[in-house]
């Protein structure tokens, strides 16, 4: 009697890639209620993801016993920039920096939890290393398209809150119908915007086959 060869567990495949990357910046959609909000979350969620592997790998090579510390080191970095970006934020857009909340810490917390699904810092003798390519793509992408979507879908309406950069911006671009999802531009939207995503990506279920017993 022929088995079907079982995949390995521990490979991770592109499903549960992609799902975990959701998972990991899911606290960022959350913030993300507008396109101008989605826009300011993706460039510093990417930029958290690109510097700080980076800046944690040279600071384990240097000092190989920082690598049992990945998580705590790891936090520490991202916290470090994250805050440096948030004073800038305060300094040249006050009004963004105060509609965006408690972004600081999510960011944080995005990127120690996209850390702890891909199982870094967990062996002491692996070094971290840098996301791939398709995970900082996702995070450039992900806020700034949930940001778009729920402002569409909720207000009616897109770029509505440019004032909160500029004086002299315009009010946004208005659409010719009401708002059909009020719910979007709440929080509760961006679970509905979470759940499409992971459904976006998942396999189909395969039909079961009722065998004949003898």
């Amino acid at each position: 009697m022929s088995t079907a060869p079982t995949a390995n567990p521990g490979a991770p495949t592109s499903i549960s890639l992609w799902a975990m990357t959701v998972l990991g910046l899911s606290p960022l959609l959350m913030l993300a209620s507008s396109g101008l909000r989605g826009f300011t979350l993706a460039l510093i969620s990417a930029s958290t993801l690109a510097l700080c592997p980076r800046l944690l790998t040279l600071l384990s090579a240097r000092w190989p016993a920082l690598k049992r510390h990945g998580f705590a080191l790891g936090l520490l970095i991202a916290a470090t920039w994250v805050t440096i970006i948030d004073l800038l934020l305060q300094w040249l857009c006050p009004d963004l920096r105060e509609a965006l909340g408690a972004y600081a810490p999510l960011t944080a917390g995005s990127y120690l939890l996209l850390m702890a699904l891909r199982g870094e810092g967990a062996d002491a003798r692996s070094a971290p290393v840098p996301p791939p390519t398709a995970t900082l793509g996702a995070a450039l992408t992900l806020p700034l398209l949930t940001g778009a979507v729920r402002e569409l879908l909720g207000t009616g309406r897109l770029l509505g809150d440019l004032a909160l950069i500029s004086t002299d911006s315009p009010a946004g671009w208005v659409l010719s119908t009401p708002a059909p999802l009020p719910l979007m531009a709440l929080p509760p939207g961006a679970l509905l915007v979470i759940a499409a995503l992971l459904a976006w990506r998942s396999p189909p279920r395969p039909s079961e086959s009722i065998e004949d017993e003898s």
